[in-house]
């Protein structure tokens, strides 16, 4: 597993573990730079993200839930 990428199960049941992803990882899936992240994350606008031993991390399904919020529908202006 990568630095990139930590799975924690912090609910204390068993079942599927949250998937916690640097900055860095979100720039290489979705091709969104670094600092934009950060940029979003100063400004309150990008997904929950936690601070964990001072380490920012943001859950993969939050950040797939947010991606999926912001969705814009194409057709003809009005």
């Amino acid at each position: 597993m990568s630095n990139n990428v930590t799975r924690k199960n912090i609910s204390g049941a068993a079942g599927p573990q949250q998937q916690f992803v640097t900055e860095g990882y979100l720039e290489q899936l979705t091709g969104i730079k670094k600092s934009t992240w950060q940029q979003h994350r100063f400004r309150g606008r990008g997904p929950q993200f936690y601070k964990l031993c001072g380490a920012i991390r943001y859950d993969l399904d939050e950040v797939m839930e947010w991606i999926k919020s912001n969705a814009v529908r194409g057709g003809a202006r009005q």
